[in-house]
């Protein structure tokens, strides 16, 4: 059940091309790292595989891509990983594409970094639990968890909202400051994007 909302709720995201060329600029943090050489790998976030492919940082580093929509899927492994900054690390098992939800993997203490483009609100609270449990489990000691969210949209559909919505959207944005008040560490806003976003970096341990 939590796989299909998932999918179809990815159905329903805004075009990939704008976010993925905003949020580079929110990503400095992890950008900066990856500078760095540390090993990076990055699931569930397949917007920001575009300006990643502009870079030369597969050497020898690692990125996993989860995308359980089968025609994002499909676009990604049909015009991104054929290109030529992906198709060698694809070749040699160090880029991957996979086609399930995040709830899904098995992939403990596996990560560096996890730079997720779900969007958080549309989900029920135990489905965003579920999803930073997994991300917490994925990562190293040490690692980064980096998400977006659009500038005011928590509070607008708090505002918005009526009956149940209202009560599901107000525990997810609880749940939500809680993890930004105890683990953020750098945050980014730009509000060059339409609409304005923020990207958040948290660290868990």
């Amino acid at each position: 059940m939590a796989a299909e909302r998932l999918r179809e709720n990815r159905r329903r995201q805004p075009g990939i091309n704008k976010p993925a060329e905003r949020l580079h600029r929110c990503a400095s943090t992890v950008s900066g790292k990856m500078e760095q050489k540390q090993p990076v790998s990055i699931t569930d976030f397949s917007q920001y595989v575009f300006h990643l492919g502009g870079r030369d940082c597969f050497t020898p580093d690692e990125l996993d891509i989860c995308e359980i929509q089968p025609d994002f899927a499909d676009f990604l492994e049909r015009n991104v990983l054929t290109g030529s900054r992906f198709e060698p690390g694809v070749a040699g098992g160090r880029v991957r594409l996979l086609r399930s939800a995040v709830q899904e993997l098995t992939c403990d203490g596996r990560y560096d970094f996890v730079i997720s483009g779900l969007p958080m609100t549309v989900f029920e609270l135990h489905e965003v639990q579920d999803v930073f449990g997994v991300v917490r489990r994925s990562l190293k000691p040490g690692g980064v968890f980096s998400y977006f969210e659009y500038v005011g949209l928590r509070m607008g559909s708090r505002l918005l909202s009526v009956g149940r919505r209202r009560a599901r959207i107000r525990s997810v944005s609880a749940y939500l400051s809680e993890n930004i008040r105890k683990h953020q560490f750098d945050s980014q806003t730009v509000f060059q994007n339409l609409p304005p976003a923020c990207a958040r970096h948290l660290r868990f341990d």
